[in-house]
C-alpha cells in the first residue's frame, strides 16, 4: 500500500501569497476592495492605505478587518497597533482567555473584563468603549459604567478639503452634544457653553473674537492677562484676536515634515504636533463649518499595548 502523497517543504511554500510591502494580508491586494467598504457611509480613507501591526508586522487595509470610522483609523495611527491575531490585553498584557478579552470599538486595544477600570461586568452584546475613550472631549466626563457607554457618546467629524475624507474631530457625550451642534464652544478647548444662562464658572470669563465671532475662554488665550480683560470688557473700541485666527500655533518639532504637513493641510496627524496658546497641544488645525478649530489629543495616543 502506498503512502499518501505529500507536498514537499517547496511546493507548500510556493501555495503561500508572498507579501510584498504594499500587500495587505487579508486580501492579497494593493487596494482594499469596493464590498469592504460599507455603502451607507463610504470609504473613510484611501483605499491603498494599510496599517501595519507592531508585533508580526503585517499590513492590512482597515476595511478588510471591518475597521472603517475615521475615529478607530486614526486612533489606530497613534500607538502600536496589534493585528487580531497578535492582540493581547492593554493592562495586563496576557493573550490569554480571548472569551474575556473586549476590543474597543474607537481604538481597537484589547481589554479584558476583569482589567477594565470602572470593570465590566458581561461581555456586552453591541459597541463598546474602554476606559480611554469613553470621555468627553468637551466637558471631559468620564463614563460611570463601561456596560454600555457607547450609547452616551458622538463622534464629531469634518471633511478634509484635500481628500475629501471625514476628518474625526472629538468625542463629544450626549449632555453637551446639542450646544457643540449649535456652535456653542470654546474652538480652543471645544468646552460647550449655554444660551440659556445656566453657566459653569469657566463660561463667565470669555471674550468674543472680532474676527471670527466666536466666544473664547479667557483661560484659552494666554496673552489675555486680567488686566487686558478688563480693557477688552470696558472699552468696545478694543479688538480682540484669538489665537487661532492670529496664528499663534507652534509646532512641536519645526524639523518633522508630517507635523508641518498636519498644520499645513489640514489633516491632523494621530499624535500632537503643536502647542497654541502656552502649553495647549493639538494635533491639527481644521476648518469646522467653515471655521478653525483646534483639534485635541486622542487620549490614550502613548500608551503602549
Amino acid at each position: 500500500m502506498s503512502s499518501p502523497a505529500v507536498a514537499s517543504s517547496s511546493s507548500a511554500a510556493q501555495s503561500l501569497p508572498i507579501l510584498h510591502d504594499d500587500i495587505c494580508a487579508k486580501c492579497f491586494s494593493v487596494t482594499a476592495p469596493d464590498s469592504a467598504v460599507p455603502q451607507n457611509v463610504g470609504a473613510s480613507c484611501s483605499m491603498e492605505y494599510k496599517t501595519k501591526c507592531a508585533n508580526c508586522l503585517k499590513q492590512y487595509h482597515p476595511f478588510c478587518l471591518g475597521l472603517t470610522t475615521p475615529r478607530l483609523i486614526i486612533a489606530m495611527e497613534g500607538y502600536p497597533w496589534l493585528c487580531h491575531d497578535c492582540k493581547n490585553c492593554v493592562i495586563c498584557h496576557s493573550t490569554e482567555d480571548d472569551s474575556t478579552l473586549l476590543i474597543c470599538d474607537d481604538c481597537d486595544r484589547g481589554w479584558h473584563l476583569g482589567c477594565c477600570d470602572p470593570k465590566v461586568t458581561e461581555v456586552p452584546q453591541g459597541p463598546w468603549l474602554c476606559p480611554l475613550c469613553a470621555q468627553c472631549n468637551s466637558c471631559g466626563e468620564k463614563a460611570i459604567s463601561l456596560n454600555d457607554a457607547a450609547k452616551n457618546y458622538n463622534h464629531s467629524e469634518t471633511k478634509s478639503e484635500s481628500t475629501g475624507y471625514p476628518i474625526f474631530l472629538a468625542t463629544i457625550c450626549n449632555k453637551c452634544h446639542f450646544n457643540f451642534f449649535e456652535d456653542r464652544f470654546c474652538p480652543m478647548c471645544l468646552k460647550t457653553y449655554s444660551e440659556d444662562g445656566e453657566e459653569n464658572e469657566d463660561d463667565k470669563e470669555m471674550i468674543c473674537c472680532d474676527v471670527c465671532d466666536r466666544w473664547i475662554h479667557i483661560k484659552c488665550d494666554d496673552e489675555i492677562t486680567p488686566e487686558k480683560y478688563q480693557e477688552l470688557v470696558e472699552n468696545t473700541e478694543t479688538k480682540y484676536k484669538c489665537p487661532l485666527c492670529d496664528e499663534r500655533i507652534t509646532p512641536i518639532d519645526p524639523k518633522n515634515d508630517k507635523q508641518k504637513a498636519a498644520l499645513s493641510t489640514g489633516q491632523p496627524s494621530a499624535i500632537p504636533v503643536a502647542i497654541i496658546s502656552g502649553d495647549k497641544k493639538v494635533r491639527g488645525i481644521v476648518e469646522f463649518k467653515g471655521k478653525k478649530v483646534a483639534v485635541p489629543e486622542i487620549r490614550g495616543w502613548n500608551v503602549v499595548t
